[in-house]
């Protein structure tokens, strides 16, 4: 039974929840290879790709399936850390619409892309998939796995409001449908107590196994959050850091990372029932030996830096590129933002002098597909003194009730440009960087002409001396990856990975990241 206030599974738009049109599309027929399932709001998308990483080092073929693409469906679908090419994608793909079509079944593009994958996975005869969930989990086309190895909850937030519920209580019970009887289960520790609690409830519902907590909560909250699951914390694993640079990895990778060993662990834990796909006698490479697979993990979109000379014509001109678009992911990227690009000035460091007024503007180039917490995101992420311009992402292939919000409104939710301060007969604006003394620059680029607002950007960090930060939404990260690579700049290519979090089954309302 559904918990009071939480929505049914009803169509809303092009969304229809429900696993039945999956699964006569065949995806839930008996698998020949071993599952993990991922979910979350934010991680989930590191997770598979550290997790899928790391099967790999150990010797099994490992497929792994997240959602969105970048830049081509496909792209969603890897096998041995290879993007699937594209005449294995097209004949899996042909075959799955016959199905559809036969059947009368009007499955969904991510119910048929879900199909293509499974698809694509038992004709490779991979040994292990890691599967991310679209939106929310219990009703997500993915969910027709019943008997993953083991289930991964990343860090839960707001998200998909419409489709699961306005509180953080109903988005959590759509998320803990991946929790399955007598499957264990590994969860992000640093999610709040709430959270925990209401995964443990599912989890004693259905007699799921027991839980690894994963990750490196806030001390202030760690009895609380060990007592609300009653598992292990499993992250703070010397190996790991033995073998890898700590340094390497921001505060969250740290938990996504911890998440995956984790589960590695799980997996590890049945290699004998892998044969006999290939010989296993011998046993499983040891963890110091499989961790360093993560350095090569590249993750298009998320904390991405990436040079723009060949669309700016300028040496030296870059940007950081993230899909940043909830409130969680734009905590994670403000952090990373202050710590790494706003650099305190000379003058505050000498005197221990802090606040905004002593760090380094940025500019930032803006798209969002959804007008829901926007003043709350850009509180986190945007200072007066910043120089902002706001554009539309262009149209999303396959998806066209994905709508971008105008570049206007999105400027409205700014924070205000700072005061005046008085200046004898007259007035000009406090600027912490070098130059005359004016408004920081807010500027729209009209359209879904991205590649002008980019150059537009490049131009104002460039003449105020910022870092240029894009960020916003995964449909406008898309867009940036294909203007750099159709401009001979190769981005995302068959040897890359594409995700992350962005939810694309048709939510034209809110996204999913993977920070």
């Amino acid at each position: 039974m559904m918990p009071p206030g939480i929505p049914s599974p009803a169509p809303i738009g092009h969304i229809l929840p429900g696993l039945s049109r999956t699964l006569r599309l065949g995806a839930g027929r008996p698998q020949r290879w071993a599952a993990v399932h991922v979910a979350g709001t934010n991680g989930k998308g590191s997770i598979c790709a550290y997790l899928s990483a790391m099967l790999h080092a150990a010797g099994l073929r490992a497929g792994r399936f997240t959602s969105p693409h970048l830049l081509e469906r496909r792209d969603s679908i890897s096998v041995d850390e290879r993007v699937v090419d594209r005449a294995a994608f097209a004949s899996a793909e042909a075959a799955v619409r016959r199905r559809d079509a036969a059947g009368g079944i009007g499955a969904s593009e991510f119910e048929l892309l879900t199909a293509v994958a499974f698809e694509l996975f038992t004709r490779a005869g991979v040994d292990v998939a890691v599967i991310e969930a679209g939106m929310g989990g219990r009703f997500d086309a993915t969910n027709v796995l019943r008997a993953p190895t083991v289930s991964v909850i990343a860090k839960i937030g707001l998200d998909h409001q419409r489709f699961l519920g306005q509180r953080l209580q109903s988005i959590t019970w759509h998320k803990a449908g991946i929790i399955k009887r007598g499957v264990p289960w590994v969860v992000d520790c640093s999610n709040e107590p709430r959270v925990l609690e209401e995964l443990r409830k599912h989890a004693a519902i259905v007699d799921a196994r027991p839980c690894l907590l994963a990750g490196y909560p806030d001390p202030a909250t760690t009895t609380t959050t060990t007592t609300a699951i009653d598992g292990d914390v499993d992250g703070n694993d010397d190996t790991i850091w033995q073998v890898l640079p700590r340094n390497q990895f921001e505060p969250h990778q740290q938990t996504n990372l911890a998440c995956a060993v984790a589960a590695l662990k799980i997996v590890l834990a049945q290699w004998p029932t892998y044969a006999p796909s290939r010989d296993l006698a011998q046993p499983p490479p040891s963890l110091a030996t499989i961790l360093p697979a993560v350095l090569t993990v590249e993750w298009p979109g998320r904390l991405q830096r990436l040079s723009i000379e060949r669309l700016t014509g300028r040496r030296g001109d870059t940007i950081l590129l993230d899909g940043a678009h909830n409130v969680q992911s734009a905590e994670v990227l403000a952090s990373y933002v202050y710590r790494h690009l706003r650099r305190p000035s000379t003058a505050s460091a000498a005197t221990g002098a802090g606040g905004p007024m002593n760090t380094r503007p940025v500019t930032w180039l803006l798209a969002s597909s959804t007008n829901r917490h926007l003043r709350r995101m850009y509180e986190r992420l945007i200072r007066p003194e910043d120089g902002v311009v706001a554009v539309e992402f262009s149209p999303v292939d396959g998806m066209p009730w994905v709508q971008p919000v105008r570049p206007e409104f999105l400027l409205a939710k700014l924070p205000p440009p700072p005061p005046l301060a008085s200046q004898g007969a007259g007035a000009a604006v406090r600027r912490p960087f070098r130059g005359p003394l004016r408004p920081p620059p807010r500027e729209v680029s009209h359209g879904a002409n991205v590649r002008e607002g980019l150059l537009r950007a490049a131009r104002l960090a460039r003449d105020n001396d910022t870092p240029l930060v894009v960020a916003g939404s995964l449909y406008l990260v898309a867009d940036v990856l294909r203007l750099l690579r159709d401009g001979g700049q190769e981005v995302v290519d068959d040897n890359e990975d594409g995700e992350d979090g962005e939810d694309m089954e048709e939510d034209d309302d809110d996204e999913e990241e993977d920070v």
